[in-house]
This record gives structure tokens, sequence and C-alpha cells, in this order.
């Protein structure tokens, strides 16, 4: 009686959220793979062919790059360890990023994410391309998928021990439906742990009240509105002056507290102190959004004071693991592989479902007719 109950709500909510699922493992494959996809086809972007180290005399390239920008005011500038990549500048009233060679000032490329391929492939993912109305739909139909996958997995459970062993399995020797019911239940099987941790914290992203319970149920305290750091980039006009020699003791300081680093960012829309705040990319993080905390004494370049990005509020702990998660980052390129491989076949899933779904149904109409 369960599992007859089970198998109804499996079939109707796939029905219901079919379509709206496999467009969003499909995009969600691709955004396994965003930042190496858009490097590979971007190299003039984040790659340059002069050898050597930034200029000790950066302030010329602080001037060459407001040259370069116009009317717009830097409020940042990241550096990488990398030699081969570019530095990047970031502006006032503008999510852009302008892209320059670190020995030069020359910007190579000014990149405004809003208008990329994978802005809209993100788009399509969180909110079917329409934020008011794709929002909810997504989110809802993310939520009804952990029951699509549960009532599925309690669904296959065999009755005995015997019969275990032929549900695993993939029969060549049946035929067409038998075969096409296997590959949607054995694929749905094997999926089932990451599907879950990608459906578990999806909505995270679409609904407060969401991510609000579940950092709750984690431990955290209540949240809501919008995740820090998210909406319109105000204008705020920098107050951050340093001298060459403070950049060169900056850039020094970064480099031997964290030789491995990815990148660091520093605002210049901070206060004009002795001490000064940099963000630092870890190598060894769980996710590109995760960041160190600097406090360098920029007259000598002495580190003040470090935080890591593990030593964050519970709150922001939660959320950074909540992106790693879902996106399959939190175990390095093995488990995005995984998290890639998984969302592309299961993608397939519900076109499986949908044709098992109207096979059963001619087959119905037909025994009713006789």
């Amino acid at each position: 009686m369960i599992k007859k109950s089970l198998t109804i709500l499996h079939k109707y909510i796939g029905l219901v959220c079919g379509v709206v699922l496999s467009i969003t493992l499909l995009t969600g494959a691709l955004l396994v793979y965003e930042q190496p996809l858009t490097r590979l086809f971007n190299q003039e972007r984040y790659y340059h062919m002069n050898s050597g180290t930034a200029t000790n005399e950066f302030n010329s390239i602080i001037n060459q790059l407001n040259t370069n920008i116009g009317d717009q005011t830097l409020t940042g500038i990241t550096w990488y360890n990398s030699p081969e990549r570019t530095w990047s500048a970031s502006v006032n009233d503008s999510r852009d990023q302008y892209f320059f060679i670190p020995q030069t000032g020359e910007v190579v490329d000014q990149f405004s994410y809003g208008k990329s391929f994978f802005y809209q492939i993100m788009s399509l993912h969180r909110w079917l391309l329409s934020s008011d109305i794709g929002r909810p739909i997504v989110g809802t139909c993310t939520i009804l998928f952990s029951l699509i996958l549960i009532s599925g997995f309690i669904v296959w459970l065999p009755m005995r021990k015997k019969q275990a062993k032929n549900r695993l399995t993939f029969d060549r020797s049946r035929g067409k439906k038998r075969k096409l019911l296997d590959a949607h239940a054995i694929v749905g099987l094997y999926f089932v742990p990451f599907l879950l941790l990608m459906s578990v914290t999806g909505p995270t992203w679409s609904f407060p009240w969401y991510r609000s319970a579940l950092t709750q149920l984690l431990g955290g305290t209540a949240t809501a509105g919008k995740p820090q750091g998210k909406g319109k980039k105000e204008s705020v006009k920098p107050t951050l002056q340093l001298t060459d020699t403070e950049w060169s003791n900056l850039f020094r300081a970064i480099k031997e507290a964290s030789p491995d680093f990815v990148s660091a960012t520093i605002a210049l829309d901070q206060p004009q102190d002795n001490i000064i705040e940099v963000k630092v990319l870890p190598h060894n993080g769980i996710s590109h959004k995760v960041r160190d905390t600097y406090k360098i004494h920029i007259e000598t370049g002495a580190i003040a004071d470090v935080k890591s990005w593990k030593d964050a509020s519970r709150n922001d702990l939660l959320r950074s693991w909540f992106f790693a998660v879902h996106s399959g980052s939190f175990g390095g390129a093995i488990t995005q592989f995984i998290y890639f491989v998984v969302c592309l076949i299961a993608s397939t899933l519900p076109i499986t479902g949908y044709i098992i779904w109207y096979q059963r149904r001619q087959l119905a109409s037909s025994k009713h007719k006789r």
C-alpha cells in the first residue's frame, strides 16, 4: 500500500517537474566547469606573454588603468599567484572587470558577466531566465526533486535479497521496455546520494525561508533576505592610496604568508589606515568563493592578523558549504567530475520517465479498448 502510494507520488511529481529538472540538471553540468571553460575559450583575457613580475612602480599602473577606464573609478585590484595570469580591476557603479597586464597596465579586455554565455546558463539554471517567475518554480521543483528521489528509492527496494542483484544490474537480454525501465531505475539509484546533496542545498538560493530553516537545522542562526555580498553594488569613493613601496610590501607579504595562494583582492574603498585588509583565495579552499582575510601593516608588510575562511561565523561557513556541496567543488577535481557526469546523465531521467509513463498509458488504453 505504501509503495503504491509512493509510486503515484513519484509519477505525478515527476510529470509536473520533469522538464524543469532536466533543464536544471543539464545547465548544472555545464556550470560545474564554468571557470575552466571560460578561461579556455578566452585565453587572451586571462593570460599574457609578458615575462617578469609586476613593476615596482605600481602607481604608474594604477594611473594607466585610470586612463583606460575613463570616467569610472577603481574600487579594487585582484592579482594572481601565477605569473602568466592577467590581473583584474573592479570599478564603481558596475560589475564589469578590467583585465590588464601587470607589467604594463595595458587593459586587454573589459568583461561583463551579465552579458556572458555562462550568465545565461546560470540564469536558466536558477530561474529559467526570468528571476521573478522562474526562481520560485525552480526552487519548488528542486524541493520536490528530493521527494522524487526518496520515493523512487523506496519503490525500487526489493522485497527479497535475491531480487536486489537483478535490480542493480542492466540485463541486455530483456525487451526494449524493460531495458528502458532498468535504465531509469538503475541510473536513478546509483546517483541518489549526489542528487540529494544537490536538491537539498539548491533551494537556499530560491527561498530565504528555506535557507534560514536549513541553516538553523545545521546549527546556525535564523537568516533573512539575500545572502551578504549580493545585490546592487553601491557607489563608494575610494579612499585608500598606497605608495609604490607599500604596494611592493603588500604583494610580498601575501606571497610570503601564503606561497600557494590562488588570488588576492584589495578593496580600494577601505579607510586609509596603517593596517589594510586583503581577501585571499587559498589553494585548498572548498570553492572559489571562500576567502582568507589578511590584515597587513602596510608600512612594513608585517602580517597583523589572519582569519581563515574556516574561522568564519557558523552562518557564513554553512553558506560556503552550501555552495561547495551543491556545485561539487568540495572535493576538488574528482567530485567536480563526478557531479558533471551525474548531472549530465541524470538530466535524461525525466525523459525516460516520460517515455515509460507514455508507454504504460498506451498499453492501458489498448487493454481498455479490448
